[in-house]
């Protein structure tokens, strides 16, 4: 039959058996790169950490593959590559240092950028919220902007390109497929038909083979905008040619059926950026950038417009251009080295009245919160907490009359949710130190049964859960806390598993009897919200539509489903 759109069908490849895994190269000096260690590999070749001897400073070195670099047509288009991107000059975009060949290695040094990629912040975090989204918008059109007035077009914009840093500064990677557009000869290194780029974000024109400008870049960045908003993007089919057809053919969702939580008008941005027609677009990324500044501006100032990374991994860079499914992009979680010891507050407690010293403590804020250290002798004062972590303490360590079960039992959660909050804000260097120690974080060390049995109002607050089931109250708490925790940070098997666990602790012959569990969470709503988005967040990084029952039951409390 023949094609009526007139797309370019892909060619049918013989199978081949996978290329062996190169040599690590590690060790190794390419001119004035010393390689360090090798981070991943991608589809043009290896990528390394080095050090470039001459300035002294960190660097990423790509190395394009042997077979490749035989390859005229390939070589010519990794030397495009760096000679693109040394032209595109911007803060929003990686910077290209040096291009070179040493011992018939073919290399370029790049920024050496520590974050990750914005699909694998998207599978691990979800879909961000509306600031976050914009703000992330708005540095990628900066690039793109800044790209179209040089003359580029950068032909796959994806997730996989966008790379987020330690500071939540945005860049776009990978100019590889860029072409210039404008000039006397502009080049052209790709046979005549042939599409360059990623299927699931290409725009109409360029599945077609047409000629295609920065309004090409604006539909593609459409298409990533709806993946991260939506958590999946618009078109899904069995082959990548099913799915270009779809680019050409079909209009995609209404993401305010998605994410009815987005306001009309940023939804509105999304789908004209995704527009069949390059004339129904933004024209340049500038005008985009006018209605994100507008939509911006009309945003509350909150916590939420800032990009924040944690990852269950230390020390992975976000690759320039690389896929998740070849390369884990990872931030270090961070971690306050301040851990108070338990046993000191014991001591405390029983020496000199912990509630008393709580109260004396001093009243920083919460942005500049840190833990008390574990004192070197009973002289030294501890530093002081923050109010919020103050009032809780003196809530859980009140060995009297307790005022209510519900402030005591939601005071655990929030006391953990706030050194959950500490743990991402310290960067001192005592963290790593106790990331050794706490692996798991301190939110996740409160949860011990021996921790929690240290809580002069949690023993008092057992005997206001059912009587039957008085005995499973720290059970619980400990197991649903562990959950919450591992969840946090990124653990979804292991937070499931903990999950699991308080789901079966006493679990009731007839069918008919609540399970400790259910009346747990019915009686204290604040862990009940907590668990199930814990359980979404879980859904979403391992990357499944629903979880085993009675996960999935559970999590359909989440404030996070659509």
């Amino acid at each position: 039959m023949e094609n009526p759109l007139d797309i370019p069908t892909p060619p049918v490849e013989k199978p081949r058996p996978d290329l062996p895994r190169p040599a690590d190269l590690a060790g190794r000096t390419l001119g004035d790169f010393q390689l360090i260690r090798r981070l991943g590999s991608g589809g043009m070749g290896q990528v390394y950490l080095a050090r470039q001897l001459s300035l002294k400073r960190e660097v990423a070195v790509k190395i394009l593959r042997t077979d490749l670099a035989a390859n005229a047509t390939a070589l010519q288009r990794f030397q495009h590559e760096a000679e693109a991107v040394a032209r595109v000059t911007h803060a929003n975009i990686v910077q290209v240092y040096a291009i070179g060949e040493s011992d018939g290695l073919h290399y370029m040094a790049l920024e050496y950028v520590e974050g990750r990629n914005l699909r694998d912040y998207i599978n691990r975090k979800g879909p961000p919220e509306p600031a976050v989204a914009i703000n992330i918008m708005r540095q990628v059109s900066a690039a793109l902007q800044r790209a179209s007035e040089l003359g580029f077009v950068h032909r796959d914009i994806k997730p996989e390109n966008i790379l987020i840093t330690r500071k939540g500064e945005v860049k776009v990677a990978d100019f590889g497929l860029s072409r210039c557009f404008v000039g006397d000869q502009p080049m052209n290194i790709t046979q005549s038909g042939v599409t360059m780029g990623t299927p699931l974000y290409m725009s109409p024109e360029q599945v077609q083979g047409h000629v295609v400008d920065p309004r090409s870049d604006i539909y593609s960045f459409g298409v990533t905008c709806f993946h991260m908003m939506a958590g999946e993007p618009p078109f899904k089919g069995q082959t990548p040619f099913e799915v270009a057809l779809q680019h050409v053919q079909n209009q995609p969702p209404a993401l305010s059926d998605i994410r009815p939580d987005l306001s009309p008008n940023l939804c509105a941005v999304v789908h004209k950026m995704m527009a069949k027609k390059p004339e129904d677009r933004y024209q340049t990324p500038r005008e985009m950038m006018r209605d994100l500044n507008r939509l911006r501006d009309h945003l509350p100032v909150t916590a939420a417009s800032e990009i924040t990374l944690t990852h269950r991994s230390a020390g992975n860079p976000a690759i320039h251009g690389m896929s998740a499914s070849s390369m884990t992009m990872a931030m270090p979680p961070a971690s306050t080295g301040r851990w108070w010891r338990w046993p000191v507050y014991a001591l405390l407690v029983a020496a000199a009245g912990a509630v008393g010293a709580a109260i004396h403590w001093g009243t920083a804020p919460i942005a500049e919160s840190k833990t008390p250290e574990a004192v070197a002798t009973p002289t030294t004062p501890p530093p002081d907490p923050t109010k919020a972590e103050r009032d809780l303490l003196k809530r859980l360590l009140s060995d009297g009359k307790i005022r209510s079960d519900l402030e005591v039992t939601n005071a655990v959660i929030d006391l953990a949710l706030l050194y959950h909050r500490q743990d991402l804000a310290d960067k001192s260097p005592e963290a790593e130190e106790l990331r050794k120690k706490l692996p798991y974080g301190k939110a996740y060390d409160m949860f011990e049964l021996e921790n929690l049995r240290r809580w002069p109002a949690l023993t008092e607050a057992q005997k206001f859960f059912k009587p039957a089931n008085s005995r499973e109250y720290l059970n619980l708490i400990a197991s649903l806390g562990k959950g919450i925790a591992l969840s946090l940070r990124d653990l979804p098997d292991e937070s499931n598993a903990e999950f699991r666990k308080a789901m079966t602790l006493n679990q009731p012959a007839k069918v008919k009897q609540a399970a400790p569990v259910d009346l747990f969470l019915w009686k204290y709503d604040r862990w009940k919200r907590e668990v199930a988005d814990s359980l979404e967040r879980n859904a979403r990084n391992l990357g499944v539509a629903r979880l085993e029952e009675p996960l999935n039951r559970y999590r359909g409390y989440s404030s996070k489903m659509p």
